[in-house]
């Protein structure tokens, strides 16, 4: 089975890469990539994270992406630094 290779990138910079078992599911990724986004948040924008987007004030910063690029499925999270979870698909 594939495994998850995640990133961390400060603009095109990369700052890390580790991998992880490929059975975790696409919620189990997106738990670790929000929870490494949220350290480069300060309180109040990890708050305004949270809110509902309806809510006035609500930020969208630890939003998900989800592409699919032939093979290669990712997720991401956060903008700048920002985190990316990659697998190839089997």
């Amino acid at each position: 089975m594939a495994e998850w290779i995640i990133r961390g990138y400060d603009s095109t910079t990369k700052l890390f890469e580790l991998t992880a078992p490929g059975n975790l599911v696409e919620s189990e990724i997106i738990t670790i990539l929000t929870r490494l986004s949220s350290r480069d948040l300060t309180p109040e924008e990890v708050i305004d994270s949270s809110k509902r987007s309806n809510h006035r004030g609500a930020k969208r910063l630890l939003e998900p992406h989800i592409d699919c690029f032939g093979e290669v499925y990712s997720i991401s999270v956060g903008t700048n630094p920002y985190y990316v979870a990659s697998k190839h698909r089997s």
